[in-house]
């Protein structure tokens, strides 16, 4: 308790006028009343930075790639760190990397900030772009094709190889997909627009695989029951991100 209050003094120190301000400033760009108490206990640190120098940029950041007014608030919600993180020496490389390396198109990262926020805040390195040539390995797909399936569901670039990304696959080859059909299925699906924490992210996958075997079972004349394939699966451990979301 002492070492907490030691990292966040600051923060417990700032006059109630200013904060006061902070907190307003958070309820205009459409933080919910009900979220700022969840935000302040993960990034209390909010309350030491200042609406001009520091909140307001990193707002017009956000509109800047292209996000919502109206979604603002919940992308802070999510990922309430990215006021930690500077905007000209953090943020912007982030979405540069994304567009660079990894092959985003820059209209589509609006859509992939929205559908994964702590990606923002995740630290760049290889890891991305090296489960992207994996996947790549893995299903025999074009670079391209990848990609596109990354920028629906960008939460694959968080996930863990061994632990995460390369069980869902065997899983889905066990009830009788080809790498063709994998990849067709990752790429047309649409990732639920409300998918704003790691474990909505992991339902919404989860639910993806859960319908992949009901078409098997469908597909087998199994339509009314529950097959042996689907039975144990549902047993399985939940999927595993390579690092966890700030």
């Amino acid at each position: 308790m002492i070492s907490i209050y030691e990292r966040h003094m600051p923060s417990l120190q700032v006059n109630l006028v200013s904060a006061q301000e902070r907190l307003e400033f958070l309820l205009s760009v459409g933080v919910k009343q009900t979220d700022v108490k969840r935000i302040l206990v993960r990034q209390p640190q909010i309350l030491e930075y200042t609406v001009e120098n520091n909140m307001m940029s990193h707002v017009m950041f956000l509109l800047g790639i292209g996000i919502p007014e109206s979604r603002i608030g919940q992308i802070i919600t999510a990922a309430p760190s990215l006021f930690s993180y500077s905007v000209e020496h953090s943020l912007k490389p982030t979405i540069r990397y994304l567009v660079e390396e990894v092959g985003i198109k820059r209209s589509d990262v609006s859509k992939v900030v929205q559908l994964s926020p702590q990606i923002l805040v995740q630290r760049i390195d290889n890891s991305w772009t090296s489960r992207l040539t994996f996947l790549s390995n893995e299903l025999g797909a074009p670079r391209d094709n990848i990609v596109k399936m990354v920028t629906k569901h960008p939460q694959l670039l968080h996930y863990s190889i061994e632990d995460g990304i390369l069980p869902r696959i065997n899983f889905l080859r066990s009830i009788g997909m080809r790498n063709s059909d994998i990849l067709k299925v990752l790429t047309s699906l649409t990732q639920v627009s409300s998918c704003f924490s790691p474990f909505h992210c992991l339902v919404c996958f989860f639910c993806l695989e859960l319908y992949l075997s009901y078409l098997c079972a469908c597909s087998d004349g199994r339509r009314g029951g529950t097959s042996q394939t689907q039975k144990s699966y549902y047993a399985e451990e939940p999927l595993v991100p390579a690092s966890e979301c700030v």
